[in-house]
C-alpha cells in the first residue's frame, strides 16, 4: 500500500482548461497547438491561458484527461501530440481509419497517465494528417490534468 506525503500539497497539480472559441484546422497540418485558453480549474496558477501550457508543478504521476469534439468535413487520420519543454514526446491518441475507409468524428476523448518532473512544460498539439475540407475543434474542448501521487 503506497503512503501519500503529507507534506505535498497535491491540489497545486491539478488544472481544467477549455476552447473559448473554436479552432480551425484545414488538413493535412503538421502539429498544431490547441489553445485551450481559458480555465476552469488552475490551483496554483500552473496553466498559461496565454501559451496554452501547463508546468508542472510537482514531481509526480499525473492523469491528463482530453475531450475533444469536432466538427466540420471529413477527417480520416488525425493525432493528438502530447509536447514536453517544446520537443514532441508522445502521441496520446491516434484515429485512423481502415484501409480505404473513411471516418467522420464527433469526437473523442483521451486519458494518459505518465510521470512528470517538476518545471516540465507541458502543452497539446493537434494534427490532421489526410482528410477533406476544413475542420474544427469545437468550442468546450477541455484538457485537465490531476496529480495523483
Amino acid at each position: 500500500m503506497a503512503v501519500l506525503n503529507n507534506s505535498i500539497n497535491y491540489s497545486l497539480g491539478n488544472f481544467s482548461a477549455y476552447l473559448s472559441s473554436s479552432q480551425g484546422f484545414i488538413p493535412p497540418t503538421g502539429p498544431t497547438i490547441i489553445k485551450f485558453d481559458s480555465t476552469y480549474l488552475n490551483d496554483g496558477a500552473n496553466y498559461n491561458t496565454g501559451t496554452y501550457t501547463y508546468t508542472v508543478p510537482i514531481s509526480g504521476t499525473y492523469l491528463i484527461n482530453t475531450n475533444l469534439y469536432l466538427t466540420g468535413t471529413v477527417i480520416t487520420d488525425f493525432e493528438l501530440y502530447l509536447y514536453i519543454n517544446g520537443s514532441a514526446s508522445s502521441i496520446i491518441f491516434e484515429c485512423k481509419p481502415t484501409s480505404g475507409g473513411l471516418l467522420y468524428v464527433t469526437g473523442f476523448s483521451s486519458s494518459y497517465v505518465a510521470s512528470f518532473t517538476a518545471g516540465q512544460a507541458l502543452t497539446f498539439y493537434f494534427q490532421v494528417v489526410s482528410g477533406s475540407g476544413g475542420s474544427t475543434i469545437a468550442a468546450g474542448s477541455n484538457v485537465t490534468g490531476i496529480l495523483l501521487i
